[in-house]
């Protein structure tokens, strides 16, 4: 695992240096830079395959083609093997001089031959063009902008502001969309004029110009041919495969395991049955009722790992301006506290990791998923979806539907049936629009880029998929896993030089879920990810099969309302930003640091709070210093 950067145009060496500075974590190992006329690459390595001659930049046979690449490609040895009898010639075993080489052969329809996690950047010297892409599900980051007239990309925004030309200044449509999201959807960032590449897209950069195309998207079309018990077998298959490929190492390796059961399973596949030793961290948690230890102990002690425990305790939150440096955005999710520390503590055991990220979001791992799938059903009968649409329109019966909810919005719910947008939106939103419009000023308000950001995604899911469900999976999996969950992952586990690497994300996995109908994932009784566990059960416990499902949870409110009593400035930089409406917004906030009562107004300010303290912290790192 890398950083990348580089300038096309009229670089100089400074800030491609200074770019390498500020990403040493990601590249503790060695740098190198490769410089031509208009051009300088840069890459800072962390060395997992090829410890001795795996260095970059790194060219083809007649220095033509050169790359700098950040990721792993785990079929890159049959990739090698093929174009070795294309007359290709290598002179290393690593996955990175598979790219130029695939490069050469196909031209920017490289990244389809690709099975991995990557960012990374290909200069062709010949045709003057910059080539750049991005892995499919969006694990690697990558980051450009322009700046006068040079090109300017790295694996993180902080390393851009290095650039002379490049500003700081706000994005008032990101920060509109962050207040929607809790963080900011691709292409933007939160940075005006800054852009994600998004994933599974690549960017062709010549004579100045920009052209950013779709390589790859999930198929949204279900098999309704196979049975339940076939689709399990496949997952099995597929999984154990996955797991395989992502055990390639040159340095130790271990799992974070959480005791619930995507990475229990993870577990089980890479000790094979406990018959060779894996490491295992978890991390625990001071609190009561937050501690999933017990549960990591045994599948720890079922497949005999070498297993460590980290536990997380009141000091969290003194970490938090560190974890919002690496971050380079506000991402209020602040299960990012525990990542960080975690990944601090399991880099003294092991420099590469194997997560279970990604399974909920495939197989339906979420309680509002139970919600949608009870949902539809139940407006497929006549009677019920009359029924329904009854209760919501009466107020008294609308209030007490809403006070069986913690979420108070059941009416909504019920209203949303057969929509996706509003589906979509009523189980990822922080704020909705009108507690949007109190607290932020117009100018921030009016500039809403959910018709770009979201909206396409909406679009494809409505016209291409033929599963409510699944088409719900798809817009989480293209939008929170890859711009709060999967940036979390990495900026946390890179800030302490670790590589993560997740095998439910591996693409075939991927495109092989959505096939599956969302019948077999959700059950109407409640259950969730009923075809993940069937396909799991004959290698796990049953103790982990039948447990409910408890998220990564954090003590959100202890730590926020901790902050919030020691906060003494946020008045002034509300008024100071000109972003917000202070009086409304700190009304809110003070309703929810002042009651025990928890309405809709203590929760929207409970959110708001978070949105604010991320945002506040991270504006004071990166934007009020210049």
């Amino acid at each position: 695992m890398c950083g990348i950067c580089g300038v096309l145009g009229e670089p100089e060496s400074g800030s491609v240096a200074r770019m390498q500075d500020l990403m040493s974590h990601r590249g503790p190992d060695e740098r190198g830079t490769y410089s031509d006329r208009g051009i300088i690459l840069g890459h800072v390595r962390l060395s997992i395959i090829d410890l001795e001659t795996g260095r970059q930049p790194l060219s083809n046979e007649d220095g033509s083609v050169w790359v700098v690449f950040n990721g792993e490609i785990y079929n890159y040895r049959g990739l090698k093997a093929g174009l070795e009898s294309l007359g290709h010639r290598f002179s290393t075993d690593t996955d990175t001089e598979v790219l130029v080489h695939l490069y050469e052969e196909y031209g920017g329809e490289c990244v389809r031959h690709l099975r991995g996690m990557f960012a990374f950047a290909i200069w062709d010297a010949g045709e003057r063009l910059l080539f750049l892409a991005r892995d499919r599900l969006g694990k690697k980051p990558l980051y450009w902008t322009k700046a006068g007239g040079d090109f300017v990309f790295a694996s993180e925004i902080k390393a851009l502001l290095e650039h002379h030309g490049v500003g700081r200044r706000v994005s008032p449509a990101a920060l509109n969309a962050y207040t929607t999201h809790q963080y900011v959807p691709s292409p933007l960032t939160m940075f005006d004029g800054i852009y994600k590449l998004p994933p599974g897209h690549s960017a062709t950069v010549k004579a100045g110009e920009v052209d950013v195309k779709r390589y790859w998207d999930i198929g949204l079309a279900t098999d309704n041919s196979k049975t339940e018990s076939q689709f399990a077998a496949e997952i099995l298959s597929l999984l154990r495969e996955s797991v395989e490929m992502r055990l390639m190492s040159e340095v130790p390796l271990g799992i974070y395991l959480s005791g619930g059961l995507d990475s229990s399973a993870i577990v089980a596949l890479a000790s094979d049955g406990g018959r060779r030793q894996v490491k295992t961290v978890s991390v625990g948690f001071e609190w009561s009722g937050l501690d999933e230890r017990p549960y990591s102990r045994l599948v720890a002690e079922r497949y005999g790992t070498d297993h460590t425990e980290i536990v997380v305790g009141d000091e969290a939150m003194k970490s938090y301006r560190d974890i919002a440096w690496h971050m380079d955005e506000p991402i209020a999710d602040y299960a990012i506290v525990p990542t960080y520390l975690m990944s601090r503590q399991a880099k003294k055991h092991a420099t590469v990791y194997l997560t279970g990220d990604g399974g909920d979001e495939l197989y339906g791992g979420y309680s509002k998923y139970r919600w949608v799938r009870k949902r539809e059903f139940l407006f497929n009968v006549p009677v019920t979806s009359r029924l329904l649409n009854a209760a919501a329109d009466n107020r008294r019966l609308g209030d007490i539907l809403d006070g069986f909810a913690d979420s108070k919005d059941v009416r909504s719910v019920i209203r949303s049936a057969g929509d996706l947008d509003g589906t979509y939106l009523r189980g990822s939103r922080v704020l909705d629009e009108e507690t949007k419009g109190r607290v932020l000023d117009s100018s921030v308000y009016s500039q809403n880029p959910y018709g770009v950001t979201v909206k396409p995604l909406i679009e494809r899911a409505r016209t291409e998929g033929n599963d409510f469900l699944n088409s719900i999976l798809y817009l989480d999996v293209k939008t929170w896993l890859a711009e709060d969950f999967l940036m979390k992952v990495d900026k946390t586990t890179m800030a302490h030089s670790i590589e993560a690497r997740s095998p439910l994300l591996d693409h075939v996995l991927v495109e092989h879920a959505y096939t599956i109908p969302s019948k077999y994932k959700v059950g109407l009784g409640g259950r969730e990810k009923m075809i993940f566990k069937k396909a799991v059960k004959g290698i796990l416990p049953g103790e982990i099969t039948s447990r409910r499902k408890h998220g990564f949870e954090v003590p959100f409110d202890n730590w926020l309302k901790a902050e919030l009593k020691a906060e003494s400035g946020l008045e002034r930089f509300l008024e100071s930003t000109g972003f917000f409406r202070p009086n409304e917004a700190m009304r809110l906030i003070s309703r929810y640091g002042n009651s025990a009562v928890k309405d809709r107004g203590y929760e929207y300010g409970r959110r708001l709070w978070g949105l604010l303290f991320a945002f506040k912290t991270w504006h004071g790192i990166f934007i009020e210093p210049i």
